[in-house]
């Protein structure tokens, strides 16, 4: 749609008539409804208008000339950026997708961008609903409706599950035009964060299933650079400059600050309470942010500079990954002690993002190979893949299929329990894998083209035709698609036909700690063995072979003569041969 915009001057003694023409494009499908659209129109054609009735003598004063364009342009940016890049209605829908809800973000001044973006819940954090299904055969079709139990009521606070019951079940009945007879159940499902850092260390924070604002807060000095953020259920931590910033889930308040040695290069991994950042140098330092701010962090040194943004795992394993210069990748467990895990090292320098998905970590060389390494304190390697050349992006592991982008832009598909390829050729032009479902690939092009490729065969089935994807939001925990443009706009679309469906998630949601902090142990009673020395599993035995000595971590049985100590390793003396160490 095109809006032709005339500005006139005139003519009076040495003054001369002058007329220009401005054109201001605007894309065929506006976002939006058609009342926002109206509006947008109308505004413009009020701000043509009083620029026609202006006289200006654009002959006399030429540098009034340059301010008039210089207006004219600032006008149209600031009109045309924040409708640029968005999905219109449409043509989601011709792509199989629906618009959940939009946001807008806070970008940074002076060319800034997106540093990092998180998907993350905590299954100790869910929300409440009230949900009733209407059947079939009730004159409506098959209806589910659903109310928040967090929705505000009258008087500012939340309404609660029976309020939420109640609403339900009148919705229900106005529907039908009578009680439809069926009650209201409760379901719970855990809360969905999603987490956007800029480069000027301003932090936003959305619930990812309503687009609901959550809280903003910044960092340091907005004249300090931001690295690539992480998450864990202890708190969002943040490496703005010199420092290390630990933000509250639920308020976004700074809980705690940490002066780094050195700036972070490549970003921070974050284990529960502990955070890795490492520097230039090769120097790793871990804080744990539990212990006062004066307390000295773990040192370690690196096979060299990181090269790649560290990988933490999920809450269960509790490991993060450095990826070094050398083609080395250095894991390192943060349970209630840091310590190294293992050392993988590829065949050539590495490439390419580290991704942990369940029980393994994914990591691409410049040769071109990808390799599954298990988590085991060996860190075997459970298959190697050609994708042809460096990983591009984070692979996804979608129903035990593994798919990958390579950096020239293919994407390959394998059995992820062998490494065996499934297509018989790659899909080409493609950057990154966003999202995925059963049965679709949501993909973000080279041309920055959002692209839906068929999980099963490979085939592209459509794609959109304009460049919309800025930032690449790599969801590997739903089944919900992210997409941010260059003015900052995020669109989170679903399927169509899944408006009143939970989101899936891609694998189980492992359990979570009962605390970040370890447990304070409690001092046995006189006499006792000592409990954390029975911590064994049930079928261990005696690590040396079979001897007659007693196991010292099994329960001590009573001695002969009845004063013996209990404890193994108490200061009595024990019997001979009964401690084998």
């Amino acid at each position: 749609m095109d809006l032709p915009l005339y500005f006139r001057g005139w003519k009076s003694g040495d003054l001369e008539y002058n007329e220009a023409v401005c054109t201001l494009r605007f894309p065929s499908s506006l976002p939006g409804s058609a009342v926002q659209d109206v509006l947008m129109l109308r505004l413009i054609r009020r701000l043509a208008t009083f620029l026609r009735a202006r006289r200006l003598q654009l002959a006399y004063a030429p540098a009034r000339r340059i301010g008039l364009w210089f207006t004219v342009g600032l006008i149209v940016s600031f009109m045309v950026q924040p409708t640029f890049a968005q999905l219109g209605e449409n043509q989601v829908r011709t792509m199989g997708l629906d618009v959940m809800w939009r946001s807008q973000l806070q970008m940074p001044a002076e060319a800034g961008s997106i540093v990092s973006t998180h998907l993350w819940t905590n299954p100790k954090v869910k929300k409440s609903y009230a949900e009733l299904k209407l059947p079939a055969g009730m004159g409506v079709g098959s209806r589910t409706l659903r109310a928040s139990a967090d929705t505000l009521g009258k008087d500012g606070a939340p309404i609660g599950i029976e309020a939420a019951k109640k609403d339900v079940e009148t919705r229900a009945a106005r529907m039908l035009g009578r009680a439809s007879g069926l009650a209201a159940v409760e379901v719970t499902v855990p809360m969905i964060y999603f987490v956007v850092v800029t480069s000027d260390g301003v932090v936003q924070n959305f619930d990812a299933e309503t687009g609901e604002s959550l809280w903003k807060n910044s960092c340091g000095s907005l004249r300090f650079p931001a690295a690539p953020a992480s998450v864990s259920d202890y708190g969002i931590v943040v490496a703005h400059g010199p420092e290390l910033y630990l933000l509250d889930w639920k308020t976004g308040k700074h809980l705690a600050r940490r002066a780094m040695q050195r700036a972070s290069t490549a970003g921070v991994a974050m284990i529960d309470n502990f955070a890795f950042v490492s520097s230039l140098s090769g120097q790793l330092n871990a804080f744990d942010f539990s212990k006062p701010g004066n307390a000295s962090p773990w040192t370690y040194r690196l096979f060299g500079r990181a090269v790649t943004i560290p990988a933490n795992s999920d809450r269960t394993h509790k490991l993060v990954a450095f990826a070094t210069e050398d083609g080395v990748a250095t894991l390192f467990y943060a349970g209630e002690k840091i310590g190294p895990w293992f050392n993988f090292e590829a065949r050539s320098p590495l490439s390419g993002p580290l991704t942990f998905i369940g029980g393994a970590m994914y990591c691409g060389d410049s040769a071109g190979q990808i390799s599954k390494v298990g988590l085991d304190r060996v860190g075997s390697v459970q298959w190697r893949f050609m994708l042809g050349s460096g990983l591009g992006a984070p692979p996804m592991v979608i129903n035990k299929v593994f798919y990958a982008t390579s950096e020239i832009g293919y994407m390959s598909a394998a059995d992820d329990s062998n490494g065996f390829p499934l297509w018989r050729e790659p899909v080409p032009r493609i950057r990154a894998i966003l999202s995925g479902t059963q049965d679709h690939l949501y993909c973000r092009s080279l041309t920055n083209r959002l692209i839906v490729v068929d999980s099963k065969s490979g085939k592209i089935i459509s794609q959109t035709g304009e460049s919309l994807i800025a930032t690449s939001v790599i969801n590997h925990l739903t089944d919900r698609l992210y997409v941010i443009s260059a003015g900052g706009t995020v669109q989170c679309l679903r399927e169509i036909g899944k408006e009143h469906d939970m989101p899936t998630f891609l694998e189980p949601l492992p359990a979570p700690a009962e605390s970040a902090k370890p447990a304070e142990a409690t001092a046995p009673a006189e006499g006792e063995a000592d409990p954390a020395m029975q911590e064994a599993p049930a079928e261990s035995s005696d690590p040396f072979g079979a001897s007659t000595a007693a196991d010292p971590f099994a329960a001590p049985a009573a001695p002969a003569d009845g004063a013996g100590a209990a404890d193994p390793f108490a200061v009595p003396a024990t019997p001979a041969g009964a401690n084998p160490f």
